[in-house]
């Protein structure tokens, strides 16, 4: 039902983005992993950002966690990887109109660096 209403959402792209942000903080918060990461990369295909990229990393780490717990050492490597890659272009956003990378700060990029200290990355 939540998917549902995000879909009926107007048209415009700034909404959709943010309801299907939204609505991948409120999967992942209940542990709906695939539903999150569905959302956040729905969110991505509008309008790519960087705090949607750390979003769906969060997620996909999310995922790590629940394989480790299941065992599925197949799914801990795939998602780890994938983690990274939206850590990574969460730093390392490319700007649209000219290409110019950004380098974002604060809190989702200081978080962002933690994690990829963690994995081994710059």
């Amino acid at each position: 039902q939540s998917l549902r209403l995000a879909l009926d959402l107007p048209s415009d792209g700034e909404s959709r983005v943010m309801a299907y942000s939204n609505l991948g903080s409120l999967y992942r918060r209940q542990g709906r992993v695939a539903d999150a990461e569905q959302a956040f990369e729905a969110a991505l295909k509008i309008a790519p950002h960087p705090g949607l990229y750390h979003n769906l990393g969060m997620t996909l780490m999310t995922a790590t966690e629940q394989a480790q717990k299941r065992g599925d050492q197949t799914a801990v490597l795939r998602d780890i990887v994938r983690a990274r890659e939206a850590f990574e272009r969460a730093l390392v956003f490319e700007h649209a109109p000219n290409n110019a990378v950004m380098q974002p700060s604060g809190p989702v990029a200081d978080t962002t660096r933690r994690y990829l200290k963690q994995f081994g990355g710059s």
